[in-house]
């Protein structure tokens, strides 16, 4: 590494690899680049590293690239670079507009501000946001202290304080935040894909943790770096120097060369500034349909002032109706191939009919409100008040509050309190 305290370009070759290092110094930015170049067989592995710092921040890029010499090759699976970690461990995490890499970023209730700001990609953050609301228990579907580490140097970890800022907070981004232990994705300025990942959808927390670190990095590979954390933009810094340093040689020849550079390099920096402010016009116009999309496949429609309490809920309700209309549309018909098209494009997520017979089996034999019944009920949304007569409340919405038996008297009681329960919020 002793090659990057020189100014200007170096390589080094040693058997299959090469290393290829930049520096750039002057008064207003201290960069450097390595390009590290291995050949493993038919496949060759990449390693770009950039670094650059100015007065108000400094940043560090690093990207792993693998490509194949033979159209059959499988290429493996995608990692975190080592470097990275690397990285974290000697220089510790920086500050992201606010935002500390590498440990996870607790809210407290009286955070709502910055909330909003991260879930609509405006807290000024370069980083993306990875969103774990709060459960109705008390346990994350995720280990905390696991995904970190897993995203550490990728995305920030941000970790909702109770369901009741939860319930605050969807209120002020018009429902685009994860609810009810579900871990969410959010990108600053909407740049790249909102992903949401739920414990149903998968068979482990390892699974979905891995899922969740896997979409993370896969959309950073894709995700356009930083310019001044680019290979080509440090090598770039020091082809301009060197051709200041020649034009102040005074060779007339190369002045008259270099003022037609100048002229080239102008009309290219006026198209690219052109082509940012397409990019920011067209961010924006991905903030507005986003804001105004309810649903997908086509059709968007208000549902006023009710949200999700679980998932998919909203959409299941919606599909179960255009389901009973199958057997009044007639055979042939417009109206029948329309709802028919729609059930075949749409997949009903199903948590009802579980959470059904998730509350018939906690209260089946019901005798008292124990604490394995306290669990499968905080699991599946409800808020329980302790007492002489146990009050239940869905997802703390008080339209859906239910008052269990102090004891139960035979196994039919518990089944029709099940049976009440399900039908009032299932």
């Amino acid at each position: 590494m002793a090659v990057l305290n020189a100014h200007g370009r170096a390589s080094s070759e040693r058997g299959r690899a090469k290393l290829d290092s930049l520096r750039f110094v002057d008064s207003a930015v201290d960069s450097g680049a390595i390009r590290y170049v291995v050949q493993d067989g038919v496949l060759q592995w990449m390693t770009l590293a950039t670094f650059s710092k100015r007065t108000a921040d400094s940043w560090v890029s690093v990207r792993t690239l693998c490509e194949s010499r033979h159209p059959a090759a499988v290429l493996p699976s995608g990692k975190k670079p080592l470097l990275v970690k690397q990285l974290l461990e000697h220089l510790g995490g920086g500050d992201d507009n606010g935002l500390v890499l590498g440990k996870p970023i607790s809210l407290t209730n009286a955070d709502m501000a910055l909330a909003i700001d991260l879930i609509a990609g405006k807290a000024g953050n370069r980083l993306p946001i990875v969103y774990v609301s709060a459960p109705s228990s008390n346990k994350h579907f995720v280990r905390i202290g696991n995904l970190s580490h897993k995203l550490a140097g990728m995305a920030h970890l941000v970790v909702e304080p109770s369901r009741s800022f939860s319930w605050r907070l969807r209120d002020q981004v018009n429902s685009e935040n994860v609810y009810g232990g579900a871990v969410g994705i959010y990108w600053p300025d909407s740049g790249g894909r909102r992903s949401q990942f739920r414990r149903g959808d998968f068979s482990s927390i390892n699974e979905m943790e891995s899922a969740i670190e896997e979409e993370v990095r896969a959309a950073l590979i894709n995700r356009r770096p930083l310019d001044r954390c680019t290979f080509s933009s440090v090598d770039s810094a020091i082809s301009r120097s060197e051709i200041e340093h020649y034009k102040k040689e005074g060779n007339k020849g190369f002045d008259e060369y270099a003022a037609h550079f100048d002229v080239e390099l102008l009309a290219k920096d006026e198209s690219l500034e052109s082509a940012e402010r397409e990019i920011a016009r067209l961010k924006a116009e991905i903030r507005e349909h986003e804001r105004i999309r309810a649903m997908q496949g086509g059709v968007s429609f208000s549902v006023g002032q009710e949200a999700d309490l679980y998932a998919g809920e909203i959409l299941d309700v919606v599909l179960g109706a255009v389901q009973a209309e199958v057997g009044r549309a007639i055979q042939g018909t417009r109206r029948r191939h329309i709802v028919e098209a729609i059930l075949e494009s749409n997949k009903v997520v199903g948590m009802a009919p579980r959470s059904r017979e998730k509350i018939k089996e906690a209260l089946r034999d019901y005798r008292s409100l124990d604490k394995k019944t306290i669990a499968i009920l905080e699991e599946l949304g409800f808020v329980v008040e302790k007492g002489n007569h146990p009050r239940i409340v869905f997802q703390g919405d008080e339209r859906y509050a239910f008052v269990l038996p102090g004891t139960g008297g035979d196994w039919r009681g518990g089944m029709n309190a099940a049976s009440d329960l399900a039908n009032l919020v299932f």
